[in-house]
């Protein structure tokens, strides 16, 4: 489908604000251990990680949005999805829809620091070979 008959194709919305409402809609839900990098991936793309913890599930959580520079409206609509995404998973998770664990499993961080959405592949051979992914329990 073309970018331009997605949704948020025509936000207005500039990314700056987008990733804001982000961080207060995590706040709002009592997430407020997060951590925000950006950084150039080439000439035309930026990539934004959000990374938090959702302490009463013990969970830690990165998201990575890939985006391109040029036109703004690009990077806009690409934030505005996140923010609409990020929005679902914590709505379902109040309503009772899903769990913490089920709503965020692809982004979850395991004990090396990555995640099923980083190396979906590897992650699955592992688990086939019976190791299981997930973060170790513990007092901290």
């Amino acid at each position: 489908m073309p970018i331009r008959d997605l949704a948020f194709a025509k936000t207005q919305v500039p990314a700056v604000r987008t990733f804001a409402e982000i961080d207060a809609l995590l706040a709002k839900h009592g997430i407020t251990d997060t951590r925000v990098t950006s950084r150039t991936v080439d000439d035309d793309e930026r990539e934004y990680t959000l990374e938090f913890i959702i302490t009463d599930a013990r969970l830690a959580v990165r998201l990575q949005l890939i985006y391109p520079l040029d036109p703004p409206s690009r990077r806009n609509s690409a934030a505005r999805a996140l923010y609409w995404f990020v929005k679902a998973k914590l709505d379902g998770i109040a309503y009772g829809i899903e769990t913490a664990e089920i709503a965020w499993a692809p982004y979850l961080l395991g004990p090396a620091g990555d995640t099923l959405a980083d190396d979906p592949e590897r992650i699955a051979a592992s688990v086939g070979r019976g190791h299981v992914f997930a973060l170790p329990r513990g007092d901290t």
